[in-house]
């Protein structure tokens, strides 16, 4: 019935988000996205949906939307920032026991200034 609905609407992105507001429907976690819904996505063009497919929590239809190229960058560079944090090793050498950080920042606003 849903389906249908989405189908026959003036305005079927109009009618999806209408649709996920009174079902309670919601984007879809990382691990949900099983192999058989990662190749009914894959299959979409943006804007376009996809048939009833029944998963282990339900049913899901999907809606594939636009790319927003910028929003992509900034969280694969983000994600990129991550992992190399995550890799990250700090290690300290004898030196760092002498460090004066107050005196440091001194020198340094005096340069600076």
């Amino acid at each position: 019935e849903l389906f249908a609905h989405l189908n026959t609407a003036a305005d079927p992105s109009a009618a999806f988000d209408a649709l996920l507001a009174e079902t309670g429907g919601a984007s879809l976690e990382e691990a949900d996205w099983t192999p058989s819904l990662q190749d009914a996505a894959a299959a979409l063009e943006p804007g376009q949906f996809s048939g009833i497919i029944e998963t282990e929590n339900g049913f899901v239809i999907l809606r594939r939307l636009p790319a927003d190229r910028d929003a992509l960058r900034e969280a694969y560079f983000d994600s990129l920032l991550q992992s190399a944090a995550d890799a990250s090793e700090i290690q300290v050498s004898s030196a760092y026991e002498t460090l004066r950080p107050a005196a440091f920042w001194t020198a340094l606003k005096q340069a600076s200034g």
